[in-house]
């Protein structure tokens, strides 16, 4: 049986173009694999969706923890926080 108190987090890392725009984004696994979405955000609130459906159904809080580049402009910051919320995360870092 999964313990329903049994914590998990996703590592996303966003990483930036000189302009200040998002050049990748990329999910890391504690086994050490990792995906790449490119700079395609929709395709990380996919993700995000499936994973979020997926502890839920395992009874696992799963959190989300962002690494931002320093030069990425604020606004996708603020998107990719606002997308793992609307995704069903409420532990987002």
């Amino acid at each position: 049986n999964p313990d329903p108190t049994a914590e998990d987090e996703a590592v996303i890392r966003v990483f930036a173009r000189d302009d200040g725009s998002i050049l990748s984004i990329e999910r890391f696994m504690k086994d050490g694999t990792g995906r790449n979405f490119g700079a395609d955000t929709s395709a990380l609130m996919a993700h995000l969706r499936e994973a979020s459906a997926e502890a839920k159904r395992d009874g696992v809080e799963l959190k989300v923890k962002f690494e931002y580049a320093p030069s990425l402009n604020y606004q996708y910051v603020v998107k990719t926080i606002d997308e793992a919320r609307r995704a069903g995360f409420t532990k987002v870092a």
